[in-house]
């Protein structure tokens, strides 16, 4: 490991770690949204969001633990950078991965957003009229009143 890649004097941070952290981060959020995704379809009544949700997110553990050996804590990325380089066949693996998990989110999408059953248990839910947001405190610059 390079003294320059983890010094906090340095500037920025080099190259070779931010390929690395970026790419864990991003696995790790996708990781995240996919057990968000699945419980929310448990929520709504329906079980198979749920189960092609986890089989993604276990596909992404598995690349965790290849590269750092845990599957949840992976303790890879550290202030400044990587704890240490990707196996060699690692971005493959990544690629292969993205390739795989493309369709799968159109797939989740169509089942959860374009399903008359999940559009009928989810319609018109939080939807609060301009007098009683206003008197529960609710109102911010951003909400639109109807």
């Amino acid at each position: 490991m390079s003294l320059e890649i983890y010094s906090p004097f340095s500037r920025g941070t080099h190259a070779s770690a931010s390929t690395p952290c970026a790419l864990m981060a991003g696995l790790q959020r996708i990781a995240s949204h996919l057990l968000a995704v699945g419980t929310y379809g448990l929520d709504i009544g329906s079980i198979t969001p749920f189960l092609w949700c986890f089989r993604d997110r276990e596909k992404i553990l598995d690349l965790f633990e290849w590269v750092s050996g845990a599957r949840l804590l992976y303790n890879y990325l550290w202030i400044g950078g990587a704890a240490y380089d990707l196996p060699a066949d690692y971005l493959d693996q990544v690629r292969e991965f993205v390739d795989y998990f493309t369709p799968r989110v159109h797939e989740v999408n169509a089942l959860l957003s374009m399903n008359k059953i999940c559009i009928e248990r989810t319609a018109h839910i939080g939807i609060m009229p301009p007098e009683v947001a206003i008197s529960h405190g609710r109102v911010t610059q951003r909400v639109a009143l109807y």
